[in-house]
């Protein structure tokens, strides 16, 4: 009798799991491979880092909500090395010939990785999160972007340094003129 019931049970969990491996996904991948890939690549992309902490909410909503829609999934894999970058992370991080290690706070609870504190902080601040940062080509921090961003709040700026906008226009001149594809979709739908 056990059998019978786990049986359709099974085959239930398989569909779904099946269903789940069928959908696109951002191709996470660490910082050192990132590295990698735009160092030997013939044609470089720029990398976005989603810096992020175990214990941050919006982190697990914007990966939930922002990091599943399939605009927002299909510009970052076309134009970007994505990376899923934890701060807090304890093993050391190598770039290069540089290796950054995780320091505690001065407070002795916590800390953060130095590469994270680096790409991360703003006008000298610890990074908040979450926060995401654009690197070009040449591994050079365009932006730190903090706070939790929906499809349509993070759109624009996807396109704005994937598609060098930030080397011509200045960002408010750019969200003025920008038209957005998700809205688009939502009013055609």
């Amino acid at each position: 009798m056990k059998i019978l019931f786990l049986v359709p049970l099974i085959a239930i969990s398989f569909l779904f799991n099946q269903k789940d491996k069928d959908k696109p996904t951002i191709n996470w991948m660490t910082i050192e491979e990132a590295y990698e890939l735009q160092r030997t690549a013939d044609e470089p992309k720029k990398i976005l880092v989603d810096l992020y902490t175990d214990w941050c909410g919006w982190c697990k909503v914007m990966d939930k909500k922002t990091f599943t829609h399939p605009y927002i999934i299909k510009l970052v894999n076309k134009n970007y090395y994505p990376v899923k970058l934890n701060a807090e992370q304890k093993e050391p991080i190598t770039i290069g010939e540089n290796t950054f290690e995780f320091r505690k706070s001065a407070s002795g609870r916590g800390g953060m990785n130095e590469f994270a504190y680096l790409i991360g902080k703003v006008q000298n601040k610890p990074p908040s999160f979450p926060t995401i940062i654009y690197l070009d080509e040449n591994f050079k921090n365009l932006s730190p972007v903090p706070g939790y961003m929906t499809p349509e709040k993070i759109e624009p700026i996807l396109k704005y340094f994937a598609e060098d906008y930030h080397k011509t226009t200045k960002w408010p001149t750019y969200q003025k003129t920008f038209k957005s594809k998700i809205k688009k979709e939502a009013v055609e739908k």
